[in-house]
């Protein structure tokens, strides 16, 4: 089906006020969706309506000319109508959640150091209305304490400590905490070399403790035209289960393992003065234990072997974009369609084929004394063997 920008079926609203007074800044925020089908199936009657709207309430007031005190809320709430995607037919099911938020940040600054401290609390409460129904209620409480120094010209370090409590009511009540000491190191050369490197070690209640890195380096040629750069990464990541996973009622298994990747990512970004820009991208990921849910035995579970994502050349991700003095904007995107999971911060999952071909334009004018054109393409090159593959 062809979807348009003028879909009545889809409405979003927006709302902000912001202003200072008595030597306080403030702000606060509504936004509201509503959208009709969005989790209903081809062959469905009902509409399955979706409503999603949340408010933010933001204050602050500097302390001093290096310091700032901050004080923030935030309330949302869900509510997400489905189907029976399992057998095929029309189901009034329906998926509630709440959302609390309330937290303080604070920052002290001068011309070489910046310190950052931030705080946080969260309730949540989600319920689901279905064949398998459940409830589930939990807390959370963050912080963050960051340092930020320039060594020297074009060198700098950032060092930190984040501490994080998970809660959540189950058939008892669950939690693990986690401590995050981690540096970074950025080296911005004058002759258009960067290098970005980071170590973080993760201390679980649960799983222990392990350590992560990163390494980005780039390098940008420029010349009157432009630049061209190229630029490189090479990373760990480590993600435990949830709470949910492990002791939840739906498909919970407690001897659920941590899954580990390694991503190298290599690619190249020509920019040009006249407002056309293109990059390409290679990656290579390499997963162990992802965690994926069985449709037979209901159940989490870890994968065995090696799964392994890879795409690059013909195949991997390519972005083109030109904009023009006028505002008039062009973006092109292709990706390799296969199979594979694009974010390994998330949990895994498969995915199926996607549509050779695919494509998505749109253009939707300003209605304003201005007018600006925007044109968008999008292009899913055709399936191959699958690009997740057990060694």
């Amino acid at each position: 089906t062809e979807e348009s920008d003028w879909d009545l079926g889809s409405f979003n609203q927006y709302v902000q006020l912001s202003g200072r007074q008595h030597g306080w800044d403030y702000k606060g925020s509504f936004a509201n969706t509503f959208a009709n089908g969005l989790s209903s199936l081809a062959a469905g009657s009902e509409p399955d309506p979706y409503s999603n709207w949340s408010v933010d309430l933001q204050a602050g007031r500097e302390l001093s000319d290096h310091s700032r005190i901050g004080i923030f809320a935030n309330t949302s709430r869900m509510k997400a109508a489905y189907d029976d995607a399992f057998n095929g037919v029309d189901a009034p099911f329906q998926f509630n959640t709440t959302q609390e938020r309330i937290g303080f940040s604070w920052v002290w600054k001068d011309s070489v150091q910046e310190v950052k401290a931030l705080g946080s609390y969260t309730d949540f409460r989600s319920e689901n209305l279905s064949d398998f129904p459940g409830q589930f209620e939990g807390r959370s409480w963050t912080g963050d304490v960051t340092y930020r120094r320039t060594l020297i010209p074009g060198l700098y370090a950032l060092g930190g400590l984040n501490v994080f409590q998970d809660k959540a009511d189950l058939e008892r009540t669950e939690e693990f905490t986690v401590v995050d000491p981690y540096l970074n190191l950025v080296w911005i050369a004058d002759f258009g070399l960067n290098l970005n490197t980071g170590v973080r070690l993760n201390m679980h209640s649960t799983y222990g403790n392990n350590a992560v890195y990163q390494v980005n380096p780039s390098y940008a040629y420029r010349f009157k035209q432009g630049y061209l750069k190229v630029l490189g990464s090479w990373a760990t990541a480590y993600i435990t289960p949830s709470l949910a996973q492990l002791f939840g009622a739906f498909g919970a298994n407690p001897d659920l393992q941590p899954e580990r990747n390694t991503t190298l990512e290599a690619g190249l970004e020509l920019n040009l003065s006249r407002g056309l820009r293109i990059s390409l991208l290679h990656f290579d990921r390499r997963e162990d234990n992802t965690v994926l849910f069985d449709n037979t035995e209901f159940l989490f579970f870890n994968s065995e072997g090696e799964s392994r994502v890879r795409g690059g050349g013909r195949r991997g991700p390519l972005d083109l974009a030109w904009q023009q003095r006028t505002g008039s904007e062009l973006y092109i995107h292709g990706t390799p369609g296969g199979r594979g999971h694009p974010n390994p911060e998330a949990q895994t999952q498969y995915f199926g084929p996607l549509p050779t071909g695919q494509k998505a334009p749109g253009h939707g004018p300003v209605p304003f004394h201005r007018e600006k054109d925007r044109y968008r393409f999008q292009h899913v090159y055709p399936c191959g063997t699958g690009g997740v593959q057990p060694n």
